[in-house]
């Protein structure tokens, strides 16, 4: 089954997706990722893979014109009631891929005591002139 998650950007399309992940909990599901100004990467490249989820990265919806899929968007989370609980539990599924993880944990191990780090995106830095 295609799903496509919205083209906003990367938290809004991570909160769709643990709700489409648990809305399709025993389907085999491929997330339609397309790649624009707010997500500027396929998601894949950064997290380790999810048992019953795969990514397609697309560069236009041009590129999926003969797939047939569902759309969902943040109007999903309304439509589909999710204990926060539950997302919660899907949340713990996407990790870090090995290498990221990695730079994460010298870097903490560094500046020692930090109890998280946040990623700025800097992607949107040409539009803040």
């Amino acid at each position: 089954m295609f799903i496509h998650i919205g083209k906003s950007g990367l938290c809004c399309r991570l909160f769709i997706l643990l709700h489409t992940m648990e809305i399709h909990k025993n389907d085999k599901i491929k997330i339609i990722w397309l790649i624009n100004d707010a997500t500027t990467d396929e998601i894949g490249k950064y997290i380790t893979p999810i048992d019953n989820v795969e990514f397609l990265p697309i560069n236009s919806d041009r590129e999926i014109s003969d797939i047939e899929y569902k759309y969902y968007d943040h109007r999903i989370t309304r439509k589909h009631k999710v204990d926060n609980e539950i997302i919660l539990n899907h949340f713990s599924k996407i990790r870090l891929c090995l290498e990221l993880q990695t730079i994460v944990n010298d870097f903490v191990k560094t500046h020692f005591p930090y109890i998280s780090i946040h990623v700025r995106r800097t992607d949107f830095v040409r539009y803040c002139k």
